[in-house]
Parts: structure tokens; C-alpha cells; sequence
């Protein structure tokens, strides 16, 4: 069994790099969705103990209470970043002796509830000390399985992937790497985006985001960004940039 933090940026601030695509009012509407579907997700998994968010947004107090999770506070823990969240938080559940711990983000509308089992099964049954999910550009973690009392540094920003790699193997630590669709492909840039829109009909697509994507503006104008050949740009320079 595990505890899940999820961090969650500012719904009003978060996903800046999609301002080409959508406005900030359905920028806030598509990462409520997507955690909502996250959520689900998590919630029905049997793996799961409990979930806990690691926010100041005031409307995550909402799904906090939706959801029977815990809300840990960046301002309460005095952290300056989400690194710094995340490891406050991740010593509080190792200090409440609190098993393993699985750090997942809050923008993955494609997982599902199987690829968190199959997430946890490599975990301490398989005898790896940690599991890492990669994003689809081996660049991001999207996903972070480990035992709280020996938690890796966190390193989460760009090419953490390579970098947690690296520590675990300077510290000596037996790790997995898992990769399945719903763990790799969160929603970054327009091309990520692109990517589920065109899996939004699909059962893997969650259930809000499908909604939020189906709307007729919305439909219309990621249409138009994909007749428009902008999906092959936007990976190259979210490559680039990441």
C-alpha cells in the first residue's frame, strides 16, 4: 500500500505554454480537469492508501474534500519550490511511518487505474528500491515510486529523468523503469495536448478532460492546429525548451 502526493500548481497560472492555444479561463478549466481525472484514477486504485495534495490553491480545497484527501500547504512548510514541498511532505509521512510513497503530477488525463498497479507491483514486490515513470520525451518524471524512511533527493524539473537516474545509481539503490502510455504523456505544450485531443473518444482518456476537449471552440481550434502542422513544431521546440 502507498500514499500519493500530487502537486498542484496555481489552476490560474499553470500551463502558461498552451496561451497559444487556449485562453487562461479554459487553462484553468482543462488542469481542473485533468485532476479531477487523476483523482479518479488514484482513488480507485486498491494500492492506494491515501492521497495527498501539495498545494496553496484555494479551489484544490474542493477536490481535497471530494476526494477524502489530505492538503499539505507550500506556504505552511516554507518551501520555495516544489522540490522543497514535496520533501517536507515526504519527511512528515516517513516521520508518521507511512510505507512507500508514489509522487505522481497532476496533468496525466491518460492514466488509469492498471498502469498504477502495474506501477506499484514493480515496486517493493519486484525488490526494486524505487520505480520511475518517464514522460514520452524521456525528460520529465511523471511518476516516482520509493520508501519514505530513504527518499531520493527531489530533483523534479528539467531532465530529471537522467538525474534521479544518476543518484540512484551513486547511492546504490535498485530501480525500474515503467513505461506505459498513461504515464507518459502529461500535458505540457500544444503538442501534448494535440496528443490527447486525439485520444479523447478513447476509454483511456478520462472522462472531464474528454468533456472539456469536446466543447465546439475548443474542438475547432486544436483542429485547426492540427491541419496547420503545428504539432511536429511544438514537440521540437518543447525539446528544446524543457
Amino acid at each position: 500500500m502507498a500514499y500519493v502526493l500530487v502537486p498542484v500548481k496555481d489552476q490560474v497560472l499553470a500551463k502558461s505554454r498552451l496561451s497559444g492555444v487556449l485562453a487562461p479561463d479554459e487553462r484553468r478549466a482543462l488542469n481542473h480537469a485533468m485532476l479531477q481525472d487523476m483523482l479518479d484514477a488514484v482513488s480507485a486504485c486498491p494500492g492506494v492508501d491515501q492521497v495527498v495534495l501539495v498545494s496553496d490553491d484555494p479551489t484544490v480545497t474542493l477536490l481535497a474534500d471530494k476526494y477524502s484527501a489530505e492538503l499539505v500547504s507550500e506556504r505552511d512548510a516554507n518551501a520555495r519550490n516544489v522540490n522543497e514541498a514535496l520533501a517536507a511532505a515526504c519527511d512528515d509521512l516517513a516521520a508518521r511511518r507511512v510505507d512507500r510513497v508514489l509522487i505522481v503530477p497532476s496533468d496525466m488525463p491518460l492514466l488509469r487505474t492498471t498502469d498504477l498497479e502495474a506501477l506499484l507491483s514493480c515496486g517493493a514486490d519486484a525488490g526494486n528500491d524505487v520505480v520511475l515513470g518517464p514522460d514520452s520525451r524521456n525528460d520529465g518524471t511523471n511518476a516516482m515510486l520509493f520508501t519514505a524512511a530513504e527518499r531520493p533527493a527531489m530533483r523534479y524539473g528539467p531532465n530529471s529523468f537522467s538525474r534521479y537516474q544518476d543518484d540512484l545509481r551513486r547511492r546504490g539503490l535498485s530501480y525500474a523503469v515503467i513505461r506505459r502510455p498513461g504515464i507518459e504523456r502529461d500535458v505540457d505544450t500544444a503538442a501534448d495536448l494535440l496528443a490527447v485531443f486525439a485520444a479523447r473518444h478513447c476509454a483511456e482518456c478520462g472522462r472531464q478532460t474528454a468533456e472539456f476537449l469536446s466543447r465546439s471552440p475548443i474542438i475547432e481550434r486544436l483542429s485547426l492546429q492540427q491541419e496547420a502542422g503545428l504539432v511536429v513544431a511544438d514537440e521540437r521546440s518543447a525539446a528544446a525548451n524543457d
